[in-house]
């Protein structure tokens, strides 16, 4: 089956499969321009749209994301339950799911698993017409300095733990933070020769995107495929299952 993985911002993407579109961490709009906007509308219009939300903080998630159900056919929310927590009109919306981290859930013919984050919220793993698609949100190996010997260690133990877990599962599409603040990229080359997605999607940048050709050129062909985009609009034509 055909599908389209377009880049919008930071951890946004906007991946299409037949007539579904999984929308991933939509921003606040201080991340957005009119572009970014026109270009989403354009991409979930007429669709079922799924929008995934791993965690409330504002680099990952906009209060008004329930407009875009303007432009879908449909629109199905599936939210991190402390975003449900911190904006409660949520809970009032029939198409919305409450996701507690370690759980697992059959909605709308896909098996979704959620993952405890180490920073926020959760991780999402879901199974779609046979394909698993992974989403990190914010869970990565974040070896920030200044961290104490305690919060370091549950860091960087929590991040392999899931890594252990989510080996179970062959990975198609996989979406993890390659941050380039961080001199281990906030744990990419340990998700990618660990877990040996078929597709990697770097995420977390915060638009500087030319980080990721310095990513590759430390890690060269470090997965059979490697979504390389460098601005907002950039897209990658799959047939799935790989």
């Amino acid at each position: 089956m055909k599908a389209e993985l377009t880049y919008i911002f930071h951890n946004c993407f906007i991946l299409k499969v037949r007539e579904k579109s999984f929308l991933f961490d939509y921003p606040a709009d201080e991340y957005l321009n009119d572009d970014m906007r026109a270009l989403l509308q354009n991409k979930i219009a007429g669709s079922d749209l799924y929008v995934f939300s791993s965690h409330n903080h504002k680099d990952h998630f906009n209060r008004d994301v329930f407009k875009l159900g303007t432009h879908s056919h449909t629109i199905t929310y599936i939210l991190s339950k402390d975003i449900i927590k911190k904006n409660r009109f949520y809970r009032d919306t029939p198409e919305s799911y409450n996701i507690a981290p370690d759980q697992t859930y059959f909605l709308h013919g896909m098996e979704v698993h959620s993952f405890l984050s180490n920073d926020a919220g959760v991780a999402f793993l879901i199974t779609v017409d046979g394909v698993n698609i992974y989403f990190g949100g914010d869970l990565a190996n974040w070896d920030w300095d200044g961290l104490t010997v305690e919060e370091h260690r549950f860091l960087v133990d929590h991040f392999a733990e899931v890594l252990m877990k989510l080996k179970q599962w062959p990975i198609d599409i996989a979406f993890s933070n390659t941050d380039p603040r961080l001199p281990n990229w906030s744990g990419a080359v340990q998700f990618i020769k660990t877990i040996k997605p078929k597709l990697f999607v770097p995420m977390h940048t915060f638009g500087k995107t030319e980080s990721l050709a310095e990513f590759l050129n430390q890690n060269p062909q470090p997965v059979p495929a490697f979504f390389h985009y460098q601005k907002t609009g950039d897209s990658l034509a799959l047939e799935l299952p790989f």
